[in-house]
């Protein structure tokens, strides 16, 4: 039976900074521009590449059908979808049925929640705040962001869930999640309420056969390290580890590195609980 799987949060971001010690192949040259791809965008190419249907949602269909256009199979879907909509997300869990039906597809779902539509203003537009000038306002919005959306799709896709004899749900959060660095508050409080999240409906719905993975992915080249603040406040961090960073030797991986974690745990016939995966040269994580 043919997968169809949903990921969330699909996006890229214009590229400012090229880093040289970091793979560049999901870099997407497109008149002139390059754009770097997000982790939801690694995790459907990677599962579009090995035979998967997949749904791309996002908040920017422009982006969405630029990624559909240039790296994905011509049977991928995509809709630009409010995932705190809960009438919209309706619609959308009656079109994944259909779609399920015609295909003969068992569903499963990505989810990926990021900071690029956050609408509170930061200082210097990075969430790499000491804490007195962290705006307390964009902490229910970043959090939201990441656990309500999450919930909402979850509770809508529950009638399409319960109808196949085994669900993969997984949530893309960060290593910041379980160990956060200096600056690092806002980061680690979206991800560590994410990563609470996942451990306990992975308890909750495992008795719906409806199994969770959380995937924490390390430092990625998604456009977010781009800006001169938000490259200072994480290399300040390192070196409080003893690791002097620097444009040449700044360690990120690409995307698509999240979207083979991402697709070994859709593939794979078991639970996989957690994967964690860092790029060769990041500070150590998990108390490592």
């Amino acid at each position: 039976m043919r997968n169809l799987v949903i990921v969330t949060g699909v996006g890229m971001r214009a590229a400012r900074r090229f880093f040289t010690n970091t793979d560049t192949e999901d870099i997407l040259e497109l008149k002139g521009e390059h754009y770097k791809l997000n982790a939801a965008a690694g995790a459907a190419i990677e599962l579009g590449r090995r035979g998967h249907l997949v749904y791309m949602l996002g908040a920017d269909e422009r982006n969405l059908r630029l990624i559909h256009e240039h790296l994905m199979p011509p049977d991928t879907c995509l809709a630009a979808l409010d995932l705190f909509d809960r009438a919209a997300i309706e619609g959308f869990v009656d079109q994944i049925e259909a779609l399920a039906q015609d295909t003969e597809a068992a569903v499963h779902l990505v989810h990926y929640a990021g900071i690029s539509e956050l609408k509170v203003p930061t200082p210097r537009n990075t969430i790499f705040l000491e804490p007195w000038e962290t705006p307390p306002g964009a902490i229910p919005e970043i959090v939201a962001s990441n656990t309500v959306t999450w919930l909402n799709l979850l509770q809508a896709m529950r009638r399409v869930f319960n109808r196949q004899a085994r669900t993969k749900v997984i949530m893309i959060s960060a290593v910041a999640a379980i160990r956060t660095a200096r600056l690092h508050g806002l980061d680690a409080i979206q991800k560590a309420a994410s990563h609470s999240m996942a451990r306990t409906l992975a308890i909750d719905l495992s008795k719906e056969n409806i199994f969770v993975t959380e995937v924490m992915p390390g430092m990625t080249d998604t456009g977010f390290y781009d800006t001169d603040e938000t490259f200072e406040a994480v290399s300040l961090a390192a070196r409080e580890y003893g690791y002097d960073y620097s444009e040449e030797t700044f360690p990120l991986f690409s995307a698509y590195k999240v979207g083979q974690a991402v697709s070994f745990a859709i593939d794979t016939d078991a639970h996989v609980r957690e994967i964690s995966l860092i790029p060769y040269g990041q500070w150590p994580h998990l108390g490592a």
